[in-house]
């Protein structure tokens, strides 16, 4: 008996299997629909993402996908990384980051439900569809729209000094910044892996420089290429410090 109500038991939690996520109609209209917001905090856009559709399961439930046909990008406070977002297995697309200047407006265009379900859990998110002053659309959680967008969250030291690093891309590029690994963690890998991963080959060189003494030399070619790196590195346990070189004359 014992083993049956066992069996039983492992059928309704995972026999049920697991779906790929859904768009459905909300329950009640957000009340953000159809207004414009202005970003009070840096954002950023993350660009090429997969589609849900067009990945395996694993990938669909453990990673950030768009699901809105509606949508080619989605919206999201910058932070200095993504926390167990992505790692080598469930990146299938060459993901860039890209910067979005605090004063950039927001409006809601549409919306949807986000509904998912694994074994017996069920999962609904209110989703946004935003399109910003230059006619980009993004999809966004209602409830990230209100802190991230709206309130604008704490910015960080970290993100600070990321942020303040933006200017050199103004005024010159390529710009280059020395990455030293961190001598607290064991065995950081070399930053190489992450660029072929991200297929970045072609926007970032990096060597070993006497201006960097004995750490790695980054030369990035584009904003968006240096977001991306400090955004995921973390990811890829690539621990440590960043220093900007001067500008070349």
């Amino acid at each position: 008996m014992k083993k049956i109500l066992s069996s039983f038991l492992l059928l309704l939690l995972f026999g049920c299997g697991s779906y790929l996520p859904e768009q459905r109609t909300v329950y009640k209209h957000s009340e953000y629909l159809n207004k414009t917001y202005t970003s009070k905090v840096p954002l950023v856009y993350r660009n090429n993402l997969p589609r849900v559709e067009d990945v395996p399961k694993y990938v669909a439930l453990n990673t950030d996908t768009l699901l809105s046909k509606k949508a080619d990008r989605s919206l999201v406070q910058f932070r200095y990384n993504c926390t167990g977002c992505l790692d080598s297995e469930t990146l299938v697309t060459p993901i860039r980051i890209q910067y979005i200047p605090v004063g950039t407006n927001f409006t809601v265009v549409d919306e949807y439900l986000y509904y998912s379900t694994y074994g017996i859990e069920t999962t609904e998110i209110h989703y946004l569809i935003v399109e910003d002053e230059f006619g980009n659309v993004s999809e966004i959680s209602e409830l990230s729209f209100k802190l991230e967008v709206i309130n604008g969250q704490k910015i960080w030291d970290e993100e600070l000094k990321i942020l303040e690093s933006i200017t050199l891309f103004e005024n010159q590029t390529p710009v280059s910044f020395c990455f030293c690994p961190s001598p607290y963690v064991k065995n950081v890998p070399n930053p190489i892996g992450f660029i072929k991963d991200f297929q970045l080959t072609s926007e970032v060189v990096i060597e070993k420089d006497r201006s960097c003494g004995h750490c790695y030399k980054l030369t990035f070619q584009t904003l968006e290429s240096y977001m991306t790196a400090q955004y995921y590195f973390t990811e890829w346990s690539l621990h440590g410090k960043w220093k900007a070189l001067e500008l070349q004359k």
